[in-house]
């Protein structure tokens, strides 16, 4: 018998060509796939309340850090904002204080600092990365430069 032809028994055994599994026969050399599973549905249910998780924070711990970032920032209002959330909303999720953090930041490469800072909170396809630019040493320059 040829592969994939199928004996008068099997076939009589099993007339409708469904698989063990309860699956229809697929005719591709993928696995075999519930289509009764809706993959969208999980997803959508996963994401229902993904960004309806609320943070009580005091208002004194919110100026505090708003104010370390506008320092840091130069009084850019746009980027302290983005930070100051970024910041409290990773030290609610770790159940740090606020506080404790921006002092750790004050004697640091702020960039450097708070991008490892947001990663605790963040699983491995999300992690945050910062730029480092590297000098080649003279070697390597000679032998980029033609």
């Amino acid at each position: 018998m040829a592969y994939g032809t199928s004996s008068s028994a099997g076939s009589s055994s099993n007339p409708s060509g469904a698989v063990a599994s309860g699956v229809t026969g697929q005719t591709i050399n993928l696995p075999l796939t519930d289509v009764r599973d809706d993959v969208d549905l999980r997803i959508n249910e996963y994401f229902a309340d993904y960004f309806k998780t609320e943070i009580t924070i005091e208002p004194q711990q919110y100026d505090v850090v708003k104010a370390f970032f506008l320092q840091r920032t130069n009084n850019n209002l746009e980027a302290a904002s983005a930070l100051t959330s970024a910041v409290l909303v990773t030290c609610s999720e770790l159940r740090l204080f606020p506080q404790d953090i921006i002092t750790q930041f004050d004697n640091t490469n702020l960039q450097q600092s708070i991008t490892a800072f947001l990663n605790l909170s963040r699983t491995g396809n999300g992690l945050l990365g910062f730029s480092k630019n590297l000098q080649p040493s003279a070697n390597i320059q000679r032998q980029i430069r033609v």
